[in-house]
């Protein structure tokens, strides 16, 4: 039985992002600049199983966002039926970005588990379906996502970079 656990940190924008060019790639429309919370943490674990099942801090959810962003990947990735263990150290819908810091660890988690070999610049945009700041998380420390002006039409519509480490300040 196939199984990973990653970590990801929550970003708070110190410069947002406004609107999106492309709702399905969630591509933004203008740049934005983020910094990762070190001392909070999304902890996620996937494991291989019968039938895909989500759990958030404890609780068995219906998460249709979750679910959806399975369905897209697995039209051109091999991804079994999974359960997703998600928790974290601090509230969701707290203005947080729980979701991206969520997205960021279970797309480094599925990638190690099923081996999809996913690199530096794949796992951003994967995250981003999910959530469009999540890509910042994925990077961390002080990270950029700014929007391609040539294919904002495509999966990698953009470019997120971190542009300070985490310990920067």
């Amino acid at each position: 039985m196939r199984r990973a656990t990653a970590y990801a940190h929550p970003n708070v924008a110190l410069v947002k992002y406004w609107g999106k060019v492309n709702q399905a790639f969630n591509i933004p429309a203008t740049p934005s600049l983020s910094i990762c919370l070190s001392g909070l943490v999304t902890e996620t674990s996937v494991t291989e199983s019968r039938a895909d099942r989500v759990q958030l801090n404890g609780e068995v959810v219906k998460d249709a966002k979750i679910l959806n962003w399975l369905s897209k990947l697995r039209k051109t990735h091999n991804i079994p039926p999974v359960r997703i263990d998600s928790k974290s150290n601090f509230p969701a819908n707290s203005g947080l970005a729980s979701s991206a810091a969520g997205f960021a660890a279970l797309v480094a988690a599925l990638s190690q588990a099923f081996e999809l070999n996913w690199s530096e610049a794949e796992k951003p945009a994967y995250a981003r379906l999910g959530s469009a700041s999540a890509a910042r998380s994925v990077t961390g420390g002080w990270s950029t996502l700014v929007p391609s002006t040539t294919a904002p039409n495509h999966l990698h519509g953009c470019v997120t970079e971190q542009i300070l480490s985490p310990d920067h300040w």
